[in-house]
């Protein structure tokens, strides 16, 4: 599982990649095997909520249906944990 930061693809002080580089890095390691988090909260950046809204809109932007941000931001997550029974 690869983990994408929502950080660091959406406006924030941590943005160093363009939106078609997080296209191209979760198509590197495919859907089925990319999390996204947000690593945000911190002073001068979005909530933690907030990244992840801006990281879903930004993922079905660039083309990812609803089930592949689902997969993404909840059940690629659930199963790192043992929560995917």
């Amino acid at each position: 599982m690869v983990e994408q930061s929502a950080g660091l693809y959406i406006d924030s002080r941590f943005n160093t990649y363009s939106p078609q580089e997080l296209k191209e890095h979760i198509e590197a390691a495919g859907v089925e095997h990319s999390s996204i988090g947000s690593d945000l909260g911190q002073v001068d950046n979005p909530t933690p909520v907030e990244g992840m809204r801006q990281a879903i809109k930004l993922c079905l932007a660039l083309g990812f249906s609803d089930d592949d941000v689902r997969m993404m931001v909840a059940t690629n997550p659930a199963r790192l944990v043992g929560l995917d029974g």
